[in-house]
């Protein structure tokens, strides 16, 4: 089964949590599954030392250069989206569901929710987005990682037990 990451937390972090989290995860799969972290550029210096990447240039600053590193990692993720074609995208950190065409399932994790709680008006509206999203698609699961509680969510019993046999 193929797995492919996308680029966003590797472009944001050169250390950290998340990436940290996204590197243990894919080191740490059954033999059953193979883990492809994609991004064309990237700061993260754990990526840079993993053996599940598809990399291609280190960078350590770039200023205005941002924009365009992050539309060529879309491009390069789309290429090997219809290439190599996964059966699930595991979004790191953003989401852009609009940007790509693949019938993958997809999975979003939330590894921190101290934001909705200091700022809780702010996002109600995005955690109803997230929750409709996964009951509307099918192909779309939702984690969320926090402290030492864990919760995903499906579409279906289907896809929870599913996720419970990967993890």
């Amino acid at each position: 089964m193929k797995v492919f990451f996308d680029h966003s937390i590797f472009t944001l972090q050169r250390y950290g949590g998340v990436s940290n989290y996204i590197i243990n995860l894919t080191e740490n799969f059954s033999k059953k599954i193979d883990p492809l972290i994609v991004s064309f550029f990237y700061k993260n210096f754990y990526l840079k030392n993993s053996q599940f990447s598809d990399t291609c240039f280190f960078y350590n600053r770039a200023g205005f250069m941002i924009k365009y590193i992050n539309e060529i990692n879309k491009l390069y993720f789309n290429y090997k989206i219809k290439t190599k074609k996964p059966d699930i995208i595991h979004f790191t950190y953003n989401y852009d569901l609009e940007s790509f065409e693949s019938k993958a399932k997809i999975v979003l994790t939330e590894y921190d929710l101290t934001k909705e709680k200091l700022y809780a008006s702010k996002y109600q509206d995005l955690k109803k987005k997230l929750f409709v999203l996964a009951h509307v698609l099918s192909n779309f699961t939702l984690s969320f990682h926090s402290g030492r509680s864990n919760w995903i969510f499906g579409n279906g019993d289907r896809d929870r037990e599913w996720w419970m046999q990967m993890l």
